[in-house]
């Protein structure tokens, strides 16, 4: 079976689909080794029609706008830890200097959406119908915060596999299990919510791709404003201090993280230019990081 990895590389003259059949596991890897490196490769890889984009295949994909200067991420599996993807974006910033950097959220739909190609449809997400609390509410999956009007703010930490709740309208409050009233997490969720029943708020945050498009998900709270956060988790720890305090998130640390699941092993007897490129990279992010750490020594 294969495990595709695609390419959409867009020019000022216009675009081109590429990919690799067996490319889906070294992308991150490619992409930290910048971009003389992995443009090579991605323009060696096999020519695809625009619907190969979003046809569902894909398993690791990446936008680069050469014009605008852009990387646009998807499927990266390896990345839905919070320290990793933000160390994996420091990385990314010694390897790409002058780049923008950004998540694709919406998947490889929002790739296809960019460039004008065919885009799946999309099927309803499936519907969670019970909200399992968290079996430790200290590593919680999923992180939904509730303000009511009288101002208590309620904690329901839930295990992961209610990812799509926030799909479920106004009616998930319904099914929310008894509240924390003050909670410290050890590590961070894959998903928080942030509800204001008051104000008739939401606030969306993640380390993974939304079912369907955000606008999608105003139409299931009719009434309410949805803000999303793409995976600023910070949005709802502000919100809801001091009841709920989540990890401080350490660059370094996480960046010797982001090498052992990046690199091979130290004592392997072989490398290659592209392995020692994003070596040097990381040694260059870390060094960086360090320096920073002297001041409030956060990831951002």
């Amino acid at each position: 079976m294969a495990h595709w990895a695609t390419y959409v590389l867009v020019d000022r003259s216009g675009h081109e689909v590429r990919a690799h059949r067996w490319g889906a596991a070294d992308l991150e890897i490619l992409l930290a080794a910048g971009p003389e490196a992995a443009l090579a490769v991605m323009r060696a890889g096999e020519l695809q029609s625009e619907e190969a984009v979003d046809d569902g295949l894909t398993e690791a994909g990446v936008l680069v706008d050469l014009s605008e200067r852009l990387l646009l991420l998807a499927h990266c599996h390896r990345l839905v830890e919070m320290d990793l993807r933000r160390a994996y974006f420091l990385l990314l910033g010694e390897a790409w200097p002058g780049w923008r950097l950004r998540w694709a959220y919406g998947g490889m739909g929002e790739l296809a959406d960019r460039v004008g190609a065919p885009r799946a449809p999309l099927p309803p997400p499936p519907l969670p119908t019970a909200c399992r609390p968290a079996a430790d509410p200290g590593q919680a999956g999923v992180m939904v915060t509730v303000q009511r009007p009288d101002g208590a703010l309620l904690l329901h930490p839930l295990e992961r596999d209610v990812f799509d709740l926030v799909w479920l309208g106004p009616g998930l409050l319904d099914l929310l299990p008894p509240a924390e009233t003050a909670l410290r997490l050890s590590r961070h969720p894959y998903l928080g919510i942030h509800l204001e029943t008051g104000a008739g708020s939401l606030g969306l945050w993640t380390t993974w791709e939304l079912a369907s498009p955000p606008g999608a998900l105003a139409e299931r709270w009719p009434g309410w404003k949805v803000d999303f956060w793409e995976d600023r988790f910070e949005e709802q720890a502000t919100r809801c201090r001091p009841a709920l305090a989540l990890p401080d998130l350490d660059p370094v640390a996480a960046l010797d993280r982001l090498a052992t699941a990046l690199l091979p092993d130290p004592a392997a007897p072989t490398s290659s230019p592209l392995v020692d490129r994003v070596a040097r990279n990381l040694s260059l992010a870390r060094s960086r990081a360090a320096d920073r750490s002297a001041g409030d020594g956060r990831l951002r």
